[in-house]
């Protein structure tokens, strides 16, 4: 089972950021591996709704599924990758201690038949460039 994670500090408030990754429209402006969205339901994000894009995982160009598998308003997102391979991608967000309007955004990337010393080797400047992307979109 392969899991990496990543974190950074934003500085915008919780719901900003919330609002921002909790739509998968959003994802081609921060998650490096996926191109673009191809189709998929329009206005406000659900739990359960699928949209499907056009991706790069592992060094594979493939379309995918991306389903919103779980949101618990401000504090967390998780996407569900169905393609090949499979991936679950999880946000979780909490108040900077220091200020009310930076936020610390945890992102985890478990794929199950990736091992971790290949996922790290393989995804892990990826993550880092994932965060760093999303960090300058909600600083901008």
């Amino acid at each position: 089972m392969g899991e990496i994670s990543k974190h950074k500090t934003i500085n915008a408030p919780v719901q900003a950021v919330f609002n921002y990754i909790s739509d998968p429209r959003n994802a081609p402006s921060f998650i490096n591996s996926i191109n673009r969205i191809v189709s998929g339901p329009e206005g406000t994000p659900s739990q359960g709704q699928i949209w499907r894009a056009e991706a790069t995982l592992l060094g594979k160009q493939s379309v995918i599924n991306l389903r919103l598998a779980r949101l618990d308003p401000p504090h967390a997102v998780t996407f569900s990758i169905d393609g090949d391979p499979h991936g679950i991608l999880s946000l979780r967000l909490s108040p900077d201690e220091g200020a009310q309007s930076r936020t610390r955004v945890a992102i985890n990337l478990d794929v199950p038949k990736v091992p971790s010393i290949f996922l790290g080797a393989i995804m892990g400047n990826l993550l880092e460039g994932d965060m760093q992307r999303l960090k300058d979109r909600l600083e901008a």
